[in-house]
């Protein structure tokens, strides 16, 4: 039907390309990425795919309604969760990864863009007014640390780690010859120990990890100024 009505247009008019996503937060960050490649000859229009069933917006992007009808007209833009890492071991990951209709995150979600450490002083500075860098954000987040009592919020999250790795050789030793070869894997996807928390649940991430962190540091900019 979309394809149909660009053509009833003149040859010289641009195309609209409908573009579904997932929720109302999607909207601007994917016309943020999308208005790049607006020209003469095309456009995008972003909506959503229901306005009542928002919590199943993936599912209903890409499986339910729209899936097998996305093309040159209508494409999804959707998180990609941990479908991306997956690499077509389910059918929602075969999905993401080798239609090219689907574009998707690389990390687990847009909100994880949104604590992308290497813009966080900037984001300090639009809230303060004041440059002076008294955290190092990048640092902090390659070692994922409270900011208060670093080094007993570090070490735990180490116990925890080593508690669980420890669980699945137990219970798993038939795959210990995998291990290495899903880091070599995980590795090539850009999952690394300094990026990992761009793979963890976005919401999570911002609520609990950056928004308490920014908050404290920003108050002490504004005193400070």
């Amino acid at each position: 039907y979309l394809g149909a009505a660009q053509r009833l247009k003149p040859k010289t008019a641009r195309r609209k390309i409908v573009v579904y996503v997932e929720s109302y937060d999607d909207v601007f960050f994917w016309r943020t990425v999308l208005d790049d490649f607006e020209d003469d000859s095309r456009y995008f229009e972003i909506m959503l795919p229901s306005r009542s069933t928002l919590g199943k917006g993936k599912k209903l992007v890409l499986t339910n309604k729209l899936g097998p009808q996305l093309g040159n007209y209508m494409i999804a833009c959707v998180d990609a969760d941990y479908d991306y890492l997956l690499q077509g071991a389910t059918p929602t990951s075969r999905l993401i990864n080798k239609n090219p209709f689907v574009f998707h995150t690389y990390a687990y979600a847009i909100e994880n863009y949104q604590c992308y450490a290497a813009t966080l002083h900037r984001v300090c500075v639009m809230a303060t007014l004041n440059d002076r860098q008294i955290v190092d954000f990048e640092s902090f987040m390659q070692e994922y640390i409270n900011v208060y009592h670093p080094e007993q919020t570090l070490e735990l999250v180490r116990r925890r780690v080593n508690r669980k790795i420890a669980w699945l050789q137990r219970h798993f030793p038939q795959a210990k010859k995998d291990y290495e070869m899903l880091k070599t894997e995980l590795l090539d996807l850009g999952v690394t120990p300094e990026t990992t928390y761009l793979y963890i649940q976005g919401h999570t991430l911002f609520d609990n990890v950056i928004s308490p962190l920014l908050d404290p540091v920003c108050i002490l900019l504004r005193k400070e100024r």
